[in-house]
């Protein structure tokens, strides 16, 4: 019985420690597309490229065009 405790134990301890890291995960990527968005907000575009749709290319993180993509959603 002893044992069954200290494996549920050591379990429960390494989950929590995984979803730790998941959740700061996603706070970096919420940051880094907040960023991205209010940069683009910040920068004077000439008057040729305020019409049209506005591309941002990101490389090799899905988290970050998840978490932008859900902080666009209805703005212009």
């Amino acid at each position: 019985m002893k044992r069954v405790r200290t494996v549920l134990l050591v379990t429960f301890i390494s989950m929590l420690a995984w979803s730790t890291d998941a959740w700061a995960q996603t706070g970096i990527s919420k940051a880094q597309a907040m960023f991205l968005y209010n940069f683009s907000r910040l920068v004077e575009w000439p008057a040729s490229a305020k019409s049209g749709d506005f591309v941002i290319g990101i490389l090799g993180n899905s988290s970050i065009v998840e978490e932008l993509t859900a902080y666009t959603q209805g703005k212009r």
